[in-house]
């Protein structure tokens, strides 16, 4: 009996070994996957927080000054400025900054026919029909193209300002929205409706509205759609069919767009299998050329604006404001005592009808103009009386220029049979002159008295889409400012503090520059741009797309969204070629 239970203990000692062993491997590989999870989690943190990084960079530049900005060079293309931007940290003695474990980030922005970016490298690609410089990344997929700079918001037409243009000029916002890439009759009159303005209906047998040709294969396929999917077709056009925000309509995007597409309607009447169904849904959509840079986003933006400042931080004097004595007051600090003089007394008595400011005259021939047009013996001083209160406002400050002011002898009733006086506008001459103070003009006063002016196009980046949208552009006004702001380079466009090189240039005249300066300015304080925080290929990639808004001086960001979740080919090696992409084998992390 005992020779059968030998070996007993040992088999137990054996299975108790192997259970404690199983134990052990279980917990080494729970403990692993633990780690792994948590480094992963960690890699994750570091990529967003490289990116926040990337959002304070461009907070600090925007919240300086124009004049202090310009120091930067361009924001739009500027590689050395926002390409494969290392993260530095303090160590832990505070005595020295050291790079941080690589992580970096880059500031993107998609290549666009919406903006004009202004290049001056002499290395060239051809893409949209235009010349670009290298340095703006094509990523592993042939049709994208990217660049390492902002967007200019104001460079685009802001649809609340859209909107004001159309309660004044009644179809005029139809109008300019069926000039965007594959927009027709039926999507544009229903986001008209959704905000609030009555579409214009098009008449029987006419198919163009705008300009825009709509076929008779288009007009069927708009009868057949329904609501659901003209709501689709809205969203779809807005992000120009790139649903991640990866700058490109990829494989991904093409597998969404069945599946976000149409109404119950519309799917009643597809094919059930989903190859027919795709390809039935497709069918109706041919003709329309998806791309990034035809998004409705690249032409269209509900936020824009710039301080009511100065280019050197100071706020801008309101040559409307109510109270003559501190407006006097105000703009002695900026300007010589005759132009605050005349402002004082344009403002009481008002210009006269026979001052030439309003007659067409170029800054070729103002000073002639004004010469003739003014009778003898001017008042050289007027004489300020502030006791006398405002009755005239300034739609522009440009309506100074040129102007004459008539000042009665006698005050009450028997003013207006007294002998008059003349006051001569000090804003006046040929050339020289007016290069002396159009610029102070439309730079240090204002005539609105709100902190932000919102919806004023920038016409250094504005596309001639954008530009024949604004009420009194024309195609010759606008071809003649795509013609002047191509013959410069990339920081003279930069640097055009204001708009007056629209008169200097002779691209406009007085009349008609009066008549659009209340829509047009030179600056901006509202970009866009996708940050990427990143480290390598096998590191996690954390992508989101913001509007930085410095308007009212703190930057805020808005319309803040995260896209590294949608996935996209987006890789280390397109924002940075020379990225190492290989890890130790040891590398628990990843």
């Amino acid at each position: 009996m005992r020779s059968d239970r030998q070996g007993m203990a040992l088999l137990i000692v054996l299975v108790l070994v192997t259970l404690a062993a199983l134990g052990s491997y279980g917990y080494t590989f729970h403990m692993q996957s633990q780690y792994r999870r948590v480094s992963v989690q960690e890699d994750q943190i570091h990529a967003q927080l490289a990116a926040d990084s990337g959002f304070e960079l461009v907070a600090s530049i925007l919240e300086q000054p124009t004049d202090q900005r310009s120091g930067f060079g361009s924001l739009l293309n500027n590689p050395e400025l926002f390409q494969d931007v290392p993260i530095e940290q303090s160590d832990t003695r505070g005595l020295q900054a050291v790079q941080s474990a690589g992580w970096r980030f880059s500031v993107i922005s998609p290549l666009t026919d919406g903006q004009d970016v202004t290049v001056s490298d002499s290395s060239e690609v051809s893409f949209a029909g235009r010349a670009v410089t290298e340095s703006i990344r094509r990523t592993s997929d042939s049709g994208t193209l990217f660049r390492f700079g902002l967007e200019n918001e104001s460079a685009k037409i802001h649809v609340p300002t859209l909107l004001a243009w159309d309660r004044q000029y009644p179809g005029h916002a139809q109008k300019v929205l069926m000039q965007l890439p594959n927009a027709t009759q039926p999507i544009v009159q229903a986001w008209l409706r959704w905000m609030n303005v009555q579409p214009i209906t098009r008449q029987a047998g006419d198919n163009s509205i705008g300009g825009t040709q709509a076929t008779a294969q288009q007009a069927l396929v708009d009868e057949q759609i329904g609501d659901g999917d003209l709501s689709f077709r809205l969203h779809d056009n807005w992000l120009g069919g790139d649903c991640n925000q990866d700058f490109r309509v990829d494989l991904l995007d093409q597998a969404f767009r069945p599946r976000l597409r149409g109404s119950q309607r519309l799917a009643t009447r597809l094919p059930q299998s989903s190859s027919e169904s795709e390809g039935a849904v497709d069918q109706q959509y041919q003709g329309e050329t998806l791309a990034a840079w035809k998004a409705w986003q690249r032409y269209l933006t509900w936020h824009s604006g710039s301080r009511n400042e100065s280019a050197n931080g100071r706020r801008r004097v309101d040559l409307n404001q109510p109270n003559l004595q501190e407006l006097h007051r105000r703009l002695l600090e900026i300007w010589p005592s005759a132009w605050a003089d005349f402002v004082v007394v344009y403002r009481q008595y008002g210009a006269s009808p026979a001052a030439p400011a309003n007659s067409g005259a170029t800054s070729a021939n103002l000073g002639a103009a004004s010469s003739v047009a003014r009778p003898p013996s001017p008042v050289a001083s007027p004489p300020m009386d502030f006791s006398i209160a405002p009755r005239f406002l300034l739609r522009s400050p440009l309506e100074l220029v040129g102007a004459v002011v008539t000042l009665p002898t006698a005050s009450g009733k028997a003013a207006e049979k007294s002998e008059k006086r003349l006051i001569l506008s000090p804003f006046g001459g040929g050339n020289n002159e007016m290069s002396n103070y159009l610029g102070k003009l439309l730079d240090q006063v204002t005539t609105g008295s709100g902190s932000v002016p919102e919806g004023r196009l920038d016409i250094r980046h504005a596309s001639a889409w954008a530009l024949l949208a604004v009420p009194g552009i024309d195609t010759t006004t606008a071809q003649a400012i795509l013609q002047r702001r191509s013959d410069k380079t990339s920081d003279a466009t930069e640097n055009y503090a204001t708009i007056a090189w629209l008169i200097e240039e002779g691209v406009v005249d007085l009349r008609k520059m009066i008549q659009i300066e209340p829509y047009l300015t030179a600056r901006s304080d509202v970009y866009s741009c996708q940050i990427v925080g990143y480290r390598d290929d096998r590191s996690p990639m954390f992508r989101c797309t913001a509007i930085l808004d410095a308007s009212r001086g703190q930057v805020v960001r808005r319309c803040y969204q995260r896209w590294h979740q949608w996935g996209g080919q987006l890789s280390a090696a397109d924002l940075n070629s020379e990225l190492a992409t290989s890890l130790p084998t040891n590398s628990l992390s990843k």
